[in-house]
């Protein structure tokens, strides 16, 4: 492989490896990552700055079976929400339920 691309490719590895920002569980009390495992960013590209006040759902979509129609239905859970902060950010957007 190309010296250069090498370079660049242990670089990225060393990055990566040193400036993660989940927590490896070494046990089941402890908690799995050091931030949320989802955010959410908006930004108003229309005036340049973040979107502040918007509304957001979060859902989790699952497929589901009846036994009156055979046929495959999609099924909605709502699993978070909030409004946005004046970054434009939801930081608890996940349901403490649905975090392990």
């Amino acid at each position: 492989m190309n010296n250069r691309y090498t370079s660049r490719i242990n670089r990225i590895k060393s990055q990566l490896s040193t400036t993660s920002s989940f927590k490896v569980m070494t046990s089941p009390e402890k908690s799995i990552q050091s931030r949320p495992p989802i955010t959410t960013h908006i930004l108003d590209t229309s005036l340049g700055r973040p979107a502040h006040n918007v509304d957001v759902d979060l859902f989790y979509s699952s497929t589901t079976t009846s036994s009156e129609s055979k046929e495959p239905e999609m099924v909605l859970q709502k699993i978070g929400g909030g409004v946005t902060n004046s970054d434009g950010r939801i930081p608890d957007l996940l349901s403490a339920d649905y975090v392990s």
